[in-house]
């Protein structure tokens, strides 16, 4: 692998967001003493990941240690939030005024509980539109790579009548699409295609440039995705 670098993606540019999404992480470099590392004075907020739909509105500091659950959104300043993935799909939010930042990981477990819709709800109870909503997809596993089994799929049938959507049959086996799945979600809150963007790599594909747990398994490292505010 090369050196990691990390990346903002072109909606967040355009409307100064701090958002990011890395490559290839090693394993043994811990997530939140890099952040500190390459922030100094910030704080770092990460959940312990449960393959779940919970999301923390993280409205104070000091917390709790630690979150027990896959999304963070707050309007705190000088606080970093993100998630660690390696075929997972990773997602931050803003709103266009940087006045709230979230991350989400979203396996298929994840997506499948709609842990996308569940944030972007709980956003809107905030008082904020679909239409002050940002949305970053980060590189994760796409269909091409992505078969999946009967586990997979009667969830998924059980939670989304049009599941047909989201599937794809190659040489008779079953592909997820995660891509889409996560999509629905946004565009089912109304938040605006053009206030989404979403990353064309499959970290599976890319293997030399991110980990992939069904390419790398044990030996993988992790990609890094984090968000904070502007500083106030």
């Amino acid at each position: 692998m090369d050196k990691p670098r990390i990346f903002c993606p072109p909606l967040f540019e355009k409307y100064k967001v701090k958002g990011f999404f890395s490559t290839a992480i090693a394993p043994n470099i811990d997530p939140t003493l890099l952040l500190r590392a390459m922030y100094p004075g910030l704080e770092v907020f990460l959940p312990s990941q449960i393959h779940s739909a919970d999301v923390l509105y993280l409205d104070a500091l000091p917390f709790k240690k630690s979150f027990q659950g896959d999304g963070i959104i707050t309007r705190i300043s000088k606080v970093i939030v993100g998630v660690m993935t390696a075929d997972c799909v990773p997602i931050l939010i803003a709103t266009k005024d940087s006045s709230l930042v979230g991350a989400l990981h979203a396996g298929w477990r994840g997506s499948i509980k709609q842990i996308l819709y569940k944030a972007i709800l709980k956003i809107l109870t905030l008082g904020y539109a679909p239409t002050d909503i940002l949305i970053a997809i980060g590189p994760h596993i796409r269909p091409c790579c992505y078969e999946v089994g009967n586990e997979v799929l009667n969830l998924l049938k059980h939670n989304f009548p049009n599941f047909k959507d989201f599937i794809l049959r190659l040489n008779g086996r079953i592909h997820l699409n995660l891509t889409k799945l996560n999509l629905f979600q946004a565009l089912a809150c109304e938040v605006p295609e053009e206030n989404i963007w979403v990353s064309n790599d499959c970290t599976f594909c890319k293997h030399d440039m991110y980990y992939s747990y069904r390419y790398h398994g044990k030996t993988r490292g992790y990609q890094l995705s984090f968000i904070f505010k502007e500083l106030e």
